[in-house]
């Protein structure tokens, strides 16, 4: 590979979908990767889970990039959604060594996942993890841009529970508030890299959604970004083997706006409480949502607990994925650590 070459990979433009799992992230970086010039791959967290290791090298080896080769393939989504040739990605990475950091080396990864596409001019990650390690991502991509995506807690809560099978909603209103709250503070120190939408709206207009949305990020629209029938969607996700995609098969239907409000008829008058408790001041605030004033009613000590444990998880996460060694420790010890079951609460953000 030529520096002319690597240079241009090193220039194409990056955005990153911030939001709470559940709120529609998928379906964007879907409608995405149906432009014919942009890469929007399945979900994994590679970026941020290998810079500890390999984010300070400052000139690469071919062992590093088979070490870095051979970390990617260890990551669950990478191995089971991306649909990458081992041996081709590493001599793609191997051909720039000479001129290799870990930006480029992540770009190269991007850019090997696009298929017959050419011309690549952006390309897209999603990750319901990123909204706290945005510092970690600002490091590697300091010129990338981001989308915020927000649907209303309540909906938000009931369809994480009912996808992963869960009964409590109190640590998942915790972390809709927070994530929330952390993404609102780095949007007021850089507000022009930030594109922020509401789901309700994005479900209800997706044509103006995505052509405002290629005005932000200095792109030309394209006709395929409409895919109402998720299409694109589809390709990427149906028939896979792998256990999670379980979670998107009401995300295979045609967009339509049934998911909106679906807490009114479907979530208890205990649950709305919790979630109003935690969430309805600063959803109020901050973004429209109309609350039932049931929050008062909520169990204080439940609220207080699981706040508790959210704080004790947050620093916890990022300390072990800033720490290469920590972070294999764990993930090779997570059964003896947790037992067999991850808790809900892990899963779903891990």
């Amino acid at each position: 590979m030529t520096q002319e070459e690597a240079g241009r990979i090193r220039n194409i433009p990056i955005v990153f979908i911030l939001g709470k799992g559940r709120s529609g992230t998928t379906l964007l970086q879907s409608l995405l990767n149906s432009h014919p010039n942009i890469v929007a791959p399945p979900e994994s967290k590679f970026v941020v889970l290998h810079r500890a290791k390999f984010g300070g090298i400052k000139k690469w080896t071919e062992k590093n990039v088979h070490e870095f080769v051979a970390a990617l393939f260890s990551e669950f989504f990478f191995y089971h959604t991306w649909k990458i040739d081992r041996q081709k990605l590493t001599d793609f990475l191997l051909s720039a060594v000479d001129v290799l950091d870990y930006s480029l080396a992540c770009k190269m990864v991007y850019y090997s996942i696009r298929g017959n596409k050419q011309d690549i001019i952006l390309i897209s990650d999603k990750n319901p993890f990123y909204a706290i390690f945005i510092p970690e991502l600002r490091k590697v991509f300091p010129e990338a841009k981001y989308i915020h995506l927000v649907r209303d807690p309540r909906d938000n809560v009931l369809s994480t529970l009912k996808a992963y099978g869960g009964t409590n909603p109190t640590f998942m209103s915790w972390q809709w508030l927070i994530h929330n709250r952390i993404i609102e503070e780095d949007k007021r120190n850089y507000p022009e890299q930030y594109f922020s939408l509401l789901y309700e709206n994005m479900v209800k207009d997706i044509d103006g959604t995505m052509k405002s949305i290629c005005v932000f990020l200095g792109i030309p629209y394209s006709e395929a970004m409409k895919d109402i029938n998720r299409e694109e969607l589809k390709s990427t996700y149906a028939g896979d083997p792998a256990a999670f995609i379980k979670n998107k098969e009401s995300m295979l239907a045609p967009i339509n706006t049934g998911n909106i409000d679906k807490w009114k008829k479907e979530m208890s008058a205990a649950q709305i409480a919790i979630v109003e408790r935690i969430t309805g001041k600063f959803a109020h605030e901050k973004y429209g949502y109309e609350m039932t004033g049931q929050g008062n009613s909520a169990p204080a000590f439940k609220i207080f607990r699981w706040r508790l444990i959210y704080y004790i998880w947050l620093p916890f996460t990022r300390l072990r994925l800033n720490n290469d060694g920590l972070n294999r420790f764990y993930s090779k010890n997570k059964k003896k650590i947790k037992g067999d079951r991850m808790p809900l609460w892990e899963n779903i953000v891990e």
